[in-house]
């Protein structure tokens, strides 16, 4: 008799896994390329987006052997118009019923260049330049150079990176913000360059586990990119089994098979339409038993099997136990490939790798010990039983199949049903098995004494209401992100998803009312009476209203038995595994995890379907309402279109966010710099191509918001005019500040955040300042309630530091006052006609506050002087200083008698410090005995002293005077080391203090003068130096005389002494100095 073999074996084209660069070439690859239904629903979305939208940055993610590399060189071979892969998708087309978008894309150019990256830990910048052949230039202007040149021929580009991945795991940020910048690139490009990158999983999974910012951060990357899942479904890897598996003679047993494939289906959750397509597939995957078919596709997306990568190993693999083995020795042609013959397959060869998985090896460990149990207490039929088991244990999903009484019958099709129930009986009572009624199936007994069900159903007893309140802490969903909104503003904003009790309802809308930038989807579950449902739907209408929220919208849903149930048991078991005893038991605690988890994804599952099916409540109707019970993304794109209706529209998400990386806050506060200082410059006087520059060229020069002024002949804001619904903003700030009322920085970032305008807090700061600057003849500026007269270094600094602290107010012109503005504006030297109260008020305190801070709030001057400079240094309101408290203070309004006060004050206060300086100038040349006119002189004598070792302070003072270029910052200088401050921060008493200091100092200067003359000579002679003075004026001698002693000094010497006995020391030494001086003098 005739083996297996002769009636069916393994197409060998279907083995080999897809290397994107060394297969591109290989034609065989395209013409064995199955497209799949995900493949082509993968092109389908693809085509939508590049058809319609300016979206061209993509990922494509799904596990090993989905076939993301093959359909990457399909999408290659169709944009390169290869005849194979259009055909095959134009007769996929016509069968899925969808329009050939993608292929019309395609051909809008000549050609299509095609560009394929294999990822790896490395730099990922150096990759692209050399694969794309790059000019060397800063990044964006390569691409840029690349899109000009694609431009010039008439031509596209398709970038593929398979096995993105590797370029940012282990947190490589500088990879993924490198992605960010290529996905912002292609996106807004003119050219289409299409980017395409190949992942296993999410891009925050390759984020570093340990910094959930990171991991934010890098969703948010993604967000740049379109993400599309291709993941092979159980049909779709049934369809790629039955297709290669070449049956050389008709097969036998098709009534068994598919009398045995419609029992494996059964217990599966789908339409009987599908089941019967299915059971054809299952059919023709003979002689694969249909559960094991079935098995296939998930076991081959496990990690342990990713060196293999797809089912097609499997099929043509040598191994022991495997299905070519069974083909060639296997001449029963009622026998099947079971799944206990796969279990054996698996561990004969793949054991060690399973269990060194840290998702199964613990699993197979319970496994092996289960089915040890077996051998040893059981028959055959028990032992395929346990096999069979084990093997759904551990890969039941993703194949739709549970271990229950149906599926075990048809697996171990050799025996009758009664049969399987005696062994399944069997198994239990030998305690090797369990059967786990929330699954309605068998499990394998892991080993504890706690009755898991019993221990619900008293909790059950006990609980008689089920605590709907925590459904929202406990079930969490992805945000759902407007896309289309993001094209179309360049704005990100999402939708979080809520699922609350009615109970709850109302407190929620409340707490999700503070966040005006994204919105959010509620979900209310409606139980009980009925009646509720009209009333809940009237009160959140009125909360809604009153919080003139319209980024919120409610959904209500019935609260069925089934998902009642569901909950009640869901909250029952977490309930339970805080129990000590339970949390004590490792398997129980084990057993109740899996019991939550499965419950938690099954209640997921359905709440998740809530957001799908239902119409949806908003502050204002939405229109084309139909649109809003099925597509999330479409019916949160419109609440946002709506919402934000003067949202202007700017692409550029390196700052257009909320949140900015390092580098870009830097380069935020270096435009905010270069907008106040150079902004009558073009560029803004920016060289190169910094961060800055681009931030600057997207967002000031592109909209006009900075341009050159015709009238004025410089570059100027303004605010008129504008693009991209730019000027709207500032028109809304305008009527607010007409009002009258003042708003601090942080108030209007908050307020422009908001609907209708939604401004990312990235950009707020720098349209602010571009209003002010705007606006500096109206707009007045202020740090913590003080008057700011131009814009400081400090107020630069608290910008985006400390917006809180930095206030406006609209200054509004009188021109009842124009005569007095007039005056004052001569006398300030301000020449323009059109000269403001706020100019006038602005110039008035610029000129105080410039002076020395010890001038400004010093009280040697006049009284009447005095009062007026503290009012113009606290002045609030320009208006009320110039024509209320100035004229107070002066005793008239006449403009004439104004500007002679403010002269006088003036002169008083300019004059302070040139008076106090000449006055230490005298006492310091009085100290050194310096001469009028000897400021040079002076400067030799420190210049002098500068080697030798003094004191730290001496030494500075002397080095202050030998570097001054002239006396006045001679004089400066000596007082900064006086008084031990820069002469910002010096005060009127500290300057008069510091004459004690300057003292000592010179006391100092004239001991090192002598000590180096007392250096200058040599034995026999001797020498003298001699400082005698008080504070106001020193007196110094410097002589020599012979060493050698005679009769006559010793007489004098005896005399003296006997004459200055009855004297105290302190009257000897004046009256021996005086003498000394005197003699000196005569002398001389």
């Amino acid at each position: 008799m005739n083996n297996l073999d002769s009636y069916v074996t393994v197409k060998q084209r279907f083995l080999k896994s897809i290397n994107l660069i060394s297969d591109s070439k290989e034609k065989q690859f395209l013409d064995s390329f199955v497209l799949q239904g995900s493949a082509m629903g993968c092109l389908t979305v693809m085509g939508s987006y590049l058809e319609n939208t300016k979206q061209r940055a993509f990922t494509w993610t799904g596990p090993y052997g989905s076939g993301k590399s093959s359909l990457a060189l399909f999408f290659s071979g169709m944009a390169q118009q290869d005849v194979n892969c259009i055909t095959k998708y134009l007769d996929e087309s016509v069968q899925t019923q969808s329009d050939p978008t993608l292929l019309d894309f395609f051909r809008k150019k000549e050609k299509w260049n095609v560009y394929s990256l294999v990822g790896r830990k490395g730099d990922l910048q150096n990759d692209i330049t050399q694969a794309l052949t790059l000019p060397v230039l800063p990044f964006r202007e390569a691409l840029s150079s690349f899109a000009k040149g694609l431009s010039k021929k008439n031509e596209g580009a398709v970038i593929f990176i398979d096995e993105l991945g590797k370029f940012i795991e282990n947190g490589n940020s500088e990879n993924c913000y490198l992605l960010q910048e290529i996905a912002e690139f292609v996106n807004k490009s003119d050219e289409p360059i299409i980017f395409i990158g190949i992942l296993h999983q999410a891009f925050e999974a390759y984020a570093d586990p340990n910094s959930l910012k990171q991991q934010e951060e890098w969703m948010k990357v993604q967000g740049r990119f379109v993400d599309i899942p291709l993941v092979v479904s159980v049909d779709e890897s049934l369809e790629l089994i039955s297709n290669s598996l070449e049956k050389l003679k008709k097969p036998p047993l098709k009534k068994e098979m598919a009398e045995l494939t419609a029992k494996a289906v059964e217990g599966l959750t789908r339409t009987l339409k599908e089941k019967k397509i299915l059971s054809k597939t299952l059919t023709d995957c003979w002689p694969l038993h249909p559960v094991t078919a079935l098995l296939l596709g998930p076991i081959s997306k496990k990690r342990f099997l990713q060196n293999t990568r797809s089912i097609f190993s499997f099929l043509c693999s040598k191994d022991i136990f495997g299905f070519d083995e069974f083909i060639r020795t296997t001449s029963d042609l009622k026998r099947l490939y079971s799944p206990w013959m796969l279990f054996d397959y698996l561990k004969a060869n793949y054991e060690q790798a399973i269990l060194a998985s840290p998702s199964e090896g613990r699993k197979w460990l319970i496994c092996e010990d289960c089915i040890e149990r077996t051998e040893k207490n059981c028959n055959a039929l028990e032992l395929k039983i346990i096999k069979t088991i084990a093997l759904l244990d551990l890969f039941r999903m993703g194949s739709g199949l549970d271990s229950n009484l149906e599926t075990i019958t048809a697996s171990v099709n050799e025996a009758s049903r009664e049969e399987v129930v005696t062994g399944l009986t069997h198994l239990q009572n030998l305690r090797i098995i369990v059967f786990k009624s929330f699954r309605n199936a068998f499990s394998l007994y892991e080993g504890t004494d706690i009755n898991i069900d019993e221990r619900l159903k008293e909790i059950k007893n006990k609980n008689a209401e089920i605590p709907l309140s925590l459904i929202t802490s406990e079930i969490h969903f992805q945000p759902i992100v407007a896309h289309k909104h993001y094209d179309e503003t360049g704005a990100l904003r999402w939708f979080n998803r809520i699922v609350v009790s009615k109970e709850n309802l109302l407190k929620t809308i409340a707490e999700v009312n503070h966040d005006k930038r994204n919105g959010t989807l509620i979900v209310c579950l409606v139980d009980g009476n009925k009646d509720d449902l009209p009333r809940l739907v009237e009160e959140s209408k009125g909360l809604l209203q009153s919080f003139n929220n319209p980024l919120v919208a409610i959904s209500f849903t019935e609260l069925g038995e089934n998902l009642r149930n569901k909950l009640g048991d869901y909250f029952n078991s977490i309930e339970l595994s805080r129990d000590a005893e339970v949390s004590d038991d490792k398997i129980a605690s084990r057993e109740l995890e899996e019991r939550i988890s499965f419950l938690n994804k099954n209640i997921f599952d359905e709440l998740h379907n809530c957001f799908s099916r239902n119409s949806w409540l908003t502050l204002k109707e939405l229109p084309n309402s139909e649109l809003h019970t099925s597509d999330l993304g479409e019916l949160v794109s419109r609440i946002c279109e709506q919402a934000f209706h003067l949202s202007p529209i700017f692409n550029n998400e390196l700052i257009n966010r909320d949140k900015l990386s390092t580098q870009i806050r830097r380069a935020q506060k270096q435009l905010i710099r270069a907008m106040a200082l150079h902004g009558d410059i073009e560029n803004l006087g920016i060289n190169g191509f910094p961060p800055e520059k681009m931030i600057y060229l997207s967002l000031l020069k592109a909209t006009g918001i900075h341009a050159f002024d015709e009238n004025l002949r410089k570059f100027s804001f303004t605010t008129e005019g504008l693009k991209n619904n730019f000027s709207s903003v500032f028109l809304f700030l305008s009527a607010l500040f007409e009002k009258g009322r003042s708003y601090n920085l942080q108030e209007l970032c908050d307020l422009l955040t908001e609907p209708p305008y939604g401004i990312k807090r990235g950009i707020s700061p720098l349209l602010l300042l571009a209003f002010f600057l705007s606006k500096k003849r109206e707009v007045s500026v202020y740090i913590e309630n003080v008057f700011q007269s131009s814009v400081s270094d400090e107020l630069l600094e608290i910008w985006t530091s400390s917006p809180k602290d930095i206030s406006f107010k609209f200054i509004k012109n009188n021109p009842s006052n124009r005569l007095l503005i007039s005056n004052l504006a001569s006398y300030l030297g301000l020449t323009s006609e059109q000269t403001t109260a706020l100019e006038v008020s602005r110039e008035l305190v610029r000129r105080v506050i410039e002076l020395p801070p010890w001038v400004y709030s010093s009280l040697s001057i006049p009284a009447q002087e005095r009062k007026l400079r503290d009012a113009i240094l606290r002045a609030w309101d320009p208006i009320s200083l110039l024509f209320e408290e100035v004229p107070k203070l002066v005793g008239s309004s006449k403009g004439n008698d104004i500007v002679a006060a403010l002269e006088r004050m003036f002169v008083y206060l300019e004059s302070l410090q040139p008076k106090r300086f000449e006055l230490v100038r005298e006492k310091l040349y009085s100290l050194l005995a310096v001469q009028d006119g000897g400021f040079k002189d002076l400067q030799t004598r420190a210049s002098k002293l500068l080697c030798l070792d003094s004191p730290l302070q001496l030494k500075s003072f002397i080095g202050r005077i030998a570097n001054s270029v002239d006396e006045p910052s001679m004089v400066h200088n000596v007082l900064t080391v006086c008084i031990g401050k820069p002469s910002n921060k010096w005060s009127e008493s500290e300057i008069s203090a510091a004459d004690i200091k300057m003292s000592e100092l010179c006391l100092g200067f004239r001991k090192l003068e002598g000590l180096t003359f007392l250096d200058s000579f040599n034995p026999p002679t001797r020498a003298i130096s001699i400082v005698l003075g008080d504070k106001n004026q020193f007196k110094d001698f410097q002589g020599f005389f012979s060493t050698k002693e005679s009769d006559k000094t010793r007489e004098l010497r005896q005399k003296l002494e006997k004459i200055t006995t009855n004297f105290s020391k302190d009257e000897v030494c004046d009256a021996i100095l005086s003498l000394l001086f005197t003699y000196v003098e005569k002398k001389r």
